[in-house]
């Protein structure tokens, strides 16, 4: 990979790190496809930012939550999220 590729890279990890969504969403296209536990939707930029806001705003609600309830001293570093759908069988 070139250096200018890992840059690339480095700088969105650290965006997304971050929960910085403006500079996370530089890196997207003007309009992109995007997933989650409901499927998948075309979106544009301005919809993503709307919606990534609330998303944002829940993760770090789930972070302050469980450092609560887990008495850690910072946030995570990490955290895995699992998604599932119920069928109601």
């Amino acid at each position: 990979m070139t250096n200018g590729i890992q840059k690339l890279f480095a700088e969105y990890e650290k965006a997304f790190a971050a929960l910085d969504i403006e500079k996370s969403a530089g890196f997207f296209a003007d309009a992109f496809i995007s997933a989650g536990p409901r499927g998948a939707i075309a979106q544009s930029k301005p919809e993503f930012l709307k919606m990534a806001h609330k998303a944002s705003e829940f993760t770090k609600a789930l972070a302050r939550h469980l450092r609560k309830s887990f008495r850690l001293p910072k946030p995570p570093s990490a955290m895995s999220i699992r998604w599932s759908k119920s069928t109601g069988e």
